[in-house]
């Protein structure tokens, strides 16, 4: 049974990546209470003409990924921006989010599964991406192995 869940997960993510859906571990609790720390949020594209207030989205931050919610959208000049804001901050965004910063729309959460690696990001920094894809790779590459040899 184990075998088959982390083959399942594995070609839902890549699968999901093709489609243009995403998976992000939350690292923070400014979402909090709608989305905790150690959640992970599935996120799809969207055409950001259809993004609403209301909306949780990711976005590329300065130097991070965040995921907050619309809490205005304000046209400047021929531009529209979102304002955007953490449930559980007490202030907006310092800056408006533009339309290519966008990555996607928030569409299912899963309740705090990503936990483990929330704890690799705390003790390993930076290498938590490339222990992420090292893992994906070898858990293919495992059971590519596994299929040759019960053949």
């Amino acid at each position: 049974i184990m075998k088959v869940l982390l083959v399942s997960l594995t070609i839902l993510v890549m699968v999901g990546m093709v489609l243009g859906v995403h998976t992000f571990v939350i690292v923070s609790g400014s979402m909090v209470p709608a989305i905790h720390r150690g959640d992970i949020v599935i996120v799809s594209k969207v055409d950001p003409e259809d993004l609403r207030i209301g909306d949780v989205i990711a976005f590329l931050g300065p130097g991070a990924l965040v995921t907050h919610r619309i809490i205005d959208v304000v046209e400047k000049g021929n531009d529209t921006l979102f304002i955007t804001k953490g449930d559980a901050n007490n202030a907006p965004d310092p800056e408006p989010v533009k339309p290519e910063d966008v990555v996607g729309k928030v569409v299912f959460v899963v309740p705090f599964i990503g936990l483990p690696l929330v704890f690799l990001a705390a003790v390993l920094g930076n290498y938590v991406n490339a222990l992420t894809f090292i893992t994906v790779a070898s858990t293919l590459y495992y059971f590519a192995l596994l299929t040759r040899f019960e053949r």
